[in-house]
């Protein structure tokens, strides 16, 4: 029995190409879920209360505690001068605050070891609630934060009740606020 000659040779071309494609759909669901928002609190967004770090004041170096805000609900935000959506949501957690007043407090801490880029961001954002320096560099990697802006909300006695992951808008503050503290 004789084989014919001129049947095509199998090749792995589409098999490689079915693999590249497999990769990046990997990389691309990758991104896609590095960069999303989430709200999520507990062990699976990361502890459930403020690690005990060494903070100070942005301004003049004094010692800081997020202790010190316990008794009204907390909106930590973990920033960066370099951070462009940290910059830009400044702004509008200050016209909340403002807006607030004392029912809510405003924080916002950074790891940024320039200070003096941190002092700038802030005069050029115009904040005016606490802006705090985690001294240590590891209240972000102690909290699982992975990117900047990140935002925690906490509870009148300091637990976590909220996270989020990313740039906020004023509609997704003032509702946050409105159904975690029932504060409109």
């Amino acid at each position: 029995m004789t084989l014919p000659t001129d049947l095509p040779v199998p090749s792995s071309r589409p098999r490689r190409r079915w693999g590249a494609l497999v990769v990046v759909l990997a990389a691309l669901v990758s991104v896609l879920v590095a960069c999303s928002s989430s709200d999520t609190a507990g062990p699976a967004g990361g502890p459930t209360t403020m690690p005990a770090v060494k903070l100070v004041n942005l301004q003049d170096g004094a010692p800081a505690d997020l202790a010190a805000y316990r008794g009204k609900p907390t909106v930590v935000n973990l920033w960066a001068s370099w951070c462009t959506p940290c910059r830009t949501e400044m702004p509008m957690f200050e016209a909340t605050h403002q807006r607030l007043g004392d029912r809510v407090q405003f924080v916002g801490i950074t790891d940024d070891p320039n200070r003096d880029a941190a002092r700038q961001a802030a005069a050029t954002t115009k904040v005016t609630y606490p802006l705090l320096v985690d001294t240590d560099e590891k209240l972000q990697s102690d909290l699982g934060v992975t990117g900047l802006p990140a935002t925690l909300f906490l509870d009148k006695d300091g637990a976590i009740v909220e996270r989020h992951a990313g740039i906020l808008d004023q509609a997704a503050l003032n509702d946050t606020i409105g159904r975690l503290y029932g504060i409109t």
